[in-house]
Order: structure tokens, then sequence, then C-alpha cells
């Protein structure tokens, strides 16, 4: 993807200096500055490639309970199509990830405000 973006951004670079130029308005500090902009917005959007949502990151380990060849029986204990009965914390080399079957940690509620009823009078 990231090679798209910079093929993208070239050409994007390329049609700028075309138009600039057609109208005479295309001098070296004018490409330097189209260079410079397109280069840094390719390279922001690289990051936010890079930078993705957790949902899809490469990074997670694998897992029984969020593995596309099992299935959940319930009681910690998962279905694996190629192994049998495994435990949810199970893991094979035959793991594929399945971002639809995990389970995202959510943060603690925080603690509640003790509101009284006189902190709604006038």
């Amino acid at each position: 993807m990231k090679i798209l973006i910079w093929i993208g951004a070239c050409i994007i670079a390329a049609i700028i200096m075309t138009v600039m130029s057609e109208f005479g308005h295309l001098s070296a500090i004018s490409a330097a500055i189209v260079v410079v902009v397109i280069t840094s917005v390719a390279g922001g959007l690289c990051m936010i490639w890079d930078n993705r949502s957790s949902i899809f990151r490469r990074s997670i380990g694998p897992s029984c309970s969020y593995c596309h060849h099992g299935v959940s029986l319930g009681f910690d204990e998962v279905a694996c199509t190629k192994r049998g009965i495994m435990t949810e914390a199970g893991r094979c080399g035959a793991f594929r990830y399945e971002p639809t079957k995990r389970k995202p940690e959510y943060a603690h509620n925080p603690v509640p405000m003790k509101i009284a009823e006189e902190d709604f009078r006038i």
C-alpha cells in the first residue's frame, strides 16, 4: 500500500507541475514547494498506514479464541478444525487471525460521581 501512496504522490506532483508550466507559473522555488508538500503528505499517509487500528495490526499473538479454524464451545474451550478441542488460551502453527472473533479489552469504568439533589437547584 505504501508503494501505491508514493506512486500516487509522484503522479499528483507531475500533474501539478504540468499545469503550472502550462500557465507559466513554474519556477524552481514553486517546483520545490510542490515536491516538499507532496512528499510530506505522502509520508504522513504512510505513517497513518503503519499506525492503523490495532484490530488489523500484525503483532497480535496467536490464540485459539480468535482463530479462523476455531469455534467457541464455552467453558474456556474451542473446537478447532485442525487440532480438535483446545483451550481458548491455546495456540498452534495453523493459527489464522479472524478479527471478528476477537473481543477487545475495554478500559475500566470510571468511578461514578456522587451528585446531590441540591446541585440541580437554582
